[in-house]
């Protein structure tokens, strides 16, 4: 059954699965439904979140009353997501090598698991904040060389969703990033242990339908994708390199099938690329979704008076608290 490393498997042609076969693809996904909610909730975000950016980027987040959810191949470090994939990947090696029906399906997900394979089925943007409201690194990386400014959004906004929406647009689900790869690994393992699972089931209850190369190519091809779809993209979106942990960063993350976005995206220029991206609306007048704005170390005199206008043409009339950074500032950036 094993192909080269090198097939297409993405083209394999439609083959209608026994039902209880169907039903064991079915039992994997209502796992990893439960999982991935579980883990949303014990990651519940009690405090605010901050974005930093510029000027520029503050006040048309202001005016538009929008985040820009901005899809995960033009993420500022292109190599982000492939940090979590890597783990992944040597993790299918190392089970893969015990042989057996098992390792065809490790394999298989291997063979997939690349950008230019997944990406053609699922589709991820992503809107980055952070739990620390003062740091120097995202102050020269995000926000102007210290000039610009760190948004606090209330904790309200990060919230798991109820119920999920028929546009996936408006499907939201936040990601604390973990910065341990033995955290990550442990996550990537609960999947891959409950694929091994079902598979065994599925060799004691329907082995003489897998004897036939069509049903068993096509239930692995189900199976491996069902267990990239979830939770393994999720574990890979939402996880750093240890030396990033300095910015306590949260995710915010859209996430689906490719084919629910077509004609439903956005697109900007950006270094000469057209950068497709969701518009996500937040009610900034609504009282408190702003918790605080704090101002970056080498902003000019006269910031906060900016602020407060632009905050008051966007109709914000709570009181927000603005403050700013006290940390000695040197840029780096040549004048």
């Amino acid at each position: 059954m094993r192909k080269s490393k090198h097939s297409r498997r993405e083209l394999l042609p439609p083959v209608e699965l026994p039902q209880t076969l169907e039903g064991a693809i079915k039992d994997y996904e209502d796992w990893s439904n439960r999982y991935f909610r579980n883990v949303e909730s014990r990651s519940k975000i009690a405090e605010p979140l901050f974005h930093y950016t510029d000027l520029r980027g503050f006040e048309g987040i202001l005016k538009s009353g929008q985040i820009w959810f901005t899809d995960y191949r033009h993420l500022n470090d292109e190599t982000e997501l492939m940090h979590g994939i890597g783990l992944a990947k040597a993790m299918l090696a190392r089970r893969a090598k015990k042989g057996g029906f098992h390792a065809f399906l490790f394999l298989w997900i291997d063979d997939l698991l690349t950008k230019r394979n997944f990406g053609r089925a699922l589709a991820f943007f992503i809107a980055s904040f952070s739990k620390n409201r003062d740091d120097l690194h995202q102050w020269r990386a995000y926000a102007d060389d210290g000039r610009g400014v760190a948004i606090g959004f209330s904790s309200k906004l990060f919230q798991p969703n109820e119920k999920k929406h028929g546009d996936p647009r408006r499907n939201t689900f936040a990601g604390p990033v973990r910065y341990v790869d033995a955290q990550t690994r442990a996550r990537h393992a609960k999947g891959f242990n409950k694929a091994s699972s079902i598979l065994d089931a599925a060799l004691r209850y329907a082995r003489r339908h897998l004897r036939y190369k069509e049903i068993g190519m096509e239930f692995l091809n189900q199976l491996a994708r069902s267990v990239i779809a979830s939770p393994l993209i999720w574990n890979a979106l939402t996880c750093k390199h240890h030396g990033y942990k300095h910015e306590a960063e949260v995710r915010l993350v859209i996430l689906g099938q490719v084919s629910k976005f077509r004609g439903k995206l956005s697109k900007r220029q950006r270094n000469g690329k057209k950068v497709p991206y969701i518009p996500y609306d937040v009610p900034l007048q609504d009282s408190g979704t702003i918790a605080e704005i704090a101002i970056g170390p080498a902003a000019p005199n006269g910031t906060e008076a900016k602020i407060r206008r632009i905050l008051k043409s966007a109709r914000v009339s709570y009181p927000v608290r603005i403050r700013r950074s006290r940390i000695p500032y040197r840029s780096f950036k040549v004048p």
